[in-house]
């Protein structure tokens, strides 16, 4: 009875399921009658092999269902909202199936090896839609028009404006249906505690945890912020048909970057632990800072988050507020940055505690000091004990 309890056996014979119906308190008797119509104890060991044979089927039918799960969502075609399935985006596909007809094909009959194996196929490049359902110019143009027409849009030109106004309410109301600010502070905590199993289980399993630190974080600043800010934008992250986070888009670009009217924000989250900020964080958020404040008129912060911070990193990070630094990725340089670093738990306070972005930035700007001075520890906990106050 033991041996029936174990996951592999269950997997093996019971279709995941106990194999055998009885309580511990049960007579061999009532054992035999409970069990009567089941096939492994038949005493012939085809219905044994057929019972085996049989769960693996449905094992295998589970686990490749949930892979083409995967896979659809991944693509961004299709997702899959408690049981639900639906088109990623509606408003185009049904013009394509309705203009295409037959000629809407999604497969083809090149050989495994010359389409997966080989690293010049499509299956490597990175095509646009068009191009996959070999899309006239013509076509893509009776597409746009019936898109407008469709939305009331008057230039087509606009479409694209359109749909990422209309991504971002979608996303919007995801968020706050999916993670309201409880639960974004639990999952701040587990991240906090590298809790990665429990992290992927309240977000997802198809990105991996900093990925998710990320996507998280934003959300965490969009409910401090007062939802002042293009959420869905400010990450450079792809998403999922179902709005979850799967990677960093790169582009070198910061991890994320908010617009207001009259000032930017970049927020660079990190997982790294103390002893390797310094080598693995200190030039990447300079370098972004640099780049971010070099492509806007507009006044930017910087805020670095991580589990822990590091004095040195965080002195050097107020040191730079008194050095020009030159770009990366365009000409030009900057008099000074303004880099100032929490931690999840002090991010997690501050949700807690309802506090707004305004009160940050206040903070920030009545500690910054524009004469050249000597850096000493514990400037940072100051301006976090003001705010927290």
């Amino acid at each position: 009875m033991s041996l029936s309890k174990q996951d592999a056996i269950k997997k093996a014979f019971g279709d995941g399921k106990a194999i055998f119906k009885y309580k511990n308190k049960d007579s061999i008797q009532e054992f035999i009658t409970k069990n009567s119509d089941n096939s492994l104890l038949s005493g012939q060991y085809l219905d044994i092999y057929y019972t085996f044979a049989w769960s693996k089927h449905n094992d295998l039918i589970k686990e490749y269902s949930d892979m083409c799960k995967r896979i659809f969502s991944l693509s961004g075609v299709i997702s899959f909202n408690q049981g639900v399935v639906s088109l990623g985006q509606p408003w185009i596909f049904p013009k394509l199936f309705s203009l295409l007809n037959d000629n809407f094909n999604i497969s083809g009959e090149e050989s495994y090896e010359e389409y997966e194996n080989n690293i010049k196929s499509s299956f490597y490049q990175d095509i646009c839609l068009s191009d996959i359902l070999e899309l006239s110019n013509r076509q893509v143009l009776e597409i746009q028009n019936q898109i407008a027409e469709e939305f009331g849009i008057p230039d087509i030109a606009n479409i694209k404006q359109f749909v990422a106004d209309k991504q971002e309410r979608e996303f919007r109301e995801f968020v706050e249906q999916e993670f309201d600010i409880t639960k974004v502070s639990e999952i701040l905590s587990f991240i906090s505690q590298r809790n990665d199993k429990k992290v992927q289980e309240l977000v997802t399993d198809n990105a991996l945890v900093p990925t998710i630190f990320e996507y998280i974080l934003a959300i965490a600043w969009y409910y401090i912020s007062g939802k002042r800010f293009q959420l869905r934008k400010s990450m450079q992250l792809t998403f999922s048909a179902d709005n979850l986070p799967l990677s960093h888009a790169g582009g070198n670009k910061g991890d994320i970057e908010i617009e207001y009217s009259d000032k930017m924000l970049l927020l660079e989250a990190t997982l790294m632990d103390k002893s390797t900020q310094k080598r693995g964080e200190l030039e990447p958020v300079i370098r972004h800072s640099v780049n971010l404040a070099l492509s806007t008129n507009k006044p930017l912060q910087t805020i670095f988050v991580a589990n822990e911070v590091d004095d040195n990193v965080v002195n050097i990070f107020r040191a730079t507020s008194f050095i020009q630094l030159n770009g990366t990725l365009t000409k030009g340089s900057v008099k000074g940055l303004n880099i100032f670093a929490l931690t999840i738990p002090e991010i997690i306070n501050i949700l807690d505690k309802k506090i707004n972005e305004q009160r940050i930035f206040d903070n920030l700007d009545d500690f910054s000091d524009m004469e050249l001075h000597r850096i000493e520890n514990g400037w940072r906990e100051k301006i976090v004990s003001e705010i927290l106050a």
